[in-house]
């Protein structure tokens, strides 16, 4: 039975996926027959792997269904609660997220029961991911308790994670809250030295202090998570960050060097093939072309904003921009023009 593992793993290794799924299909067979549900278990979990990867997805969550089956009726809870686990995760992945949750609180129960916390808060932290992934309001209170569990392990990677999930949560309800709750996920990504995380909380807290009229510090905020998208090298963040700094520059009537930020903030965009945030470069350009003055250039941006939000299929974003094309042209006295960028926009719904 272990060859048959060994030689799956192996032909898995050389890219021989087919001869792979055969050899763990023929290790669960003999498992089968010889009445070892635990080794039959393993070798349906490699098997299934191999499926998913392959584009398999119906066989792939056949064999994991199988594979916690098999580990339940072995009495074998650590397996089970992999088992489960991987099912959830392929069933995520294949755009089933809803029915991963049963799994995943199955899997938790399971690993509580045997003691084992760290497994327990990585379970909760997917069973939350899924939560707020498919709308649902107890995800909230699952973010509070992962948080509460990695802080107790002292497990900071996970705790920052979890105080920047529920952030994300709050932010619409309690802006207070959720500045505090990034600022201990910012506290601790900077003594675990973590550029990426530090970058990605600094443009959160940015983001909520422009919406909260807070000019100053999002500024502030922006700027650093900028310069230190400019030393880890990672232009695509820095692209979307630039958009939310020349936002902001746009509103504390600074539209010269709001410009220049976003020029930089398009190439970047088109550079990393991120169209949304590209259509996003363009429309802050307009506005900040608008608050220069310069109707004209606003009105060109405004297009090219429409055009792109068209080919993406963005109806929503396309009326937006819609909207302010026809503001511009009123303020280029085009008020014909106005109207029927406004009429248009209307009839986006």
């Amino acid at each position: 039975l272990y060859a048959y593992n060994y030689r799956g793993h192996l032909l898995r290794a050389m890219g021989r996926s087919d001869d792979a799924i055969e050899a763990f299909q023929a290790g669960a067979g003999r498992a089968h027959d010889a009445r070892i549900p635990a080794r039959e278990a393993f070798c349906r979990l490699g098997a299934a792997a191999l499926y998913l990867e392959t584009g398999k997805l119906d066989d792939g969550l056949n064999a994991y269904s199988e594979s916690v089956e098999l580990a339940r009726r072995a009495n074998r809870t650590d397996q089970l609660a992999q088992s489960l686990v991987l099912l959830a995760e392929a069933l995520v992945t294949c755009g089933r997220a809803s029915e991963a949750i049963p799994s995943l609180e199955e899997a938790i129960g399971v690993l509580r029961r045997i003691g084992q916390e760290e497994p327990v808060a990585a379970a909760m932290a997917q069973l939350a991911a899924v939560q707020q992934k498919t709308g649902l309001p107890a995800a909230e209170n699952t973010w509070r308790e992962v948080a509460d569990l990695q802080e107790r392990l002292g497990n900071k990677d996970g705790h920052m994670t979890a105080l920047e999930q529920l952030a994300g949560l709050r932010r619409a309800v309690d802006r207070q809250e959720a500045h505090w709750l990034y600022r201990r996920a910012l506290a601790l990504a900077t003594e675990l030295d973590d550029t990426e995380s530090e970058a990605r909380v600094r443009n959160s807290l940015g983001l909520l202090a422009w919406q909260g009229g807070e000019l100053d510090d999002a500024e502030n905020q922006l700027s650093k998570a900028a310069g230190l998208l400019r030393r880890s090298q990672n232009t695509g963040e820095l692209g979307v960050v630039l958009n939310g700094l020349g936002a902001v520059l746009t509103r504390m009537d600074r539209a010269v060097e709001a410009g220049r930020v976003l020029q930089e903030a398009l190439a970047l965009n088109k550079q990393n093939q991120l169209e949304s945030a590209e259509a996003d470069s363009m429309a802050a350009l307009g506005a900040a072309s608008l608050a220069g003055g310069d109707a004209a250039e606003a009105q060109t941006w405004y297009q090219q904003c429409v055009q792109l939000r068209r080919a993406l299929g963005d109806r929503a974003g396309e009326g937006w921009a819609l909207f302010r094309l026809a503001e511009a042209s009123l303020q280029a006295g085009e008020s014909q023009q106005a109207t029927a960028y406004a009429a248009a926009a209307l009839a986006m719904g």
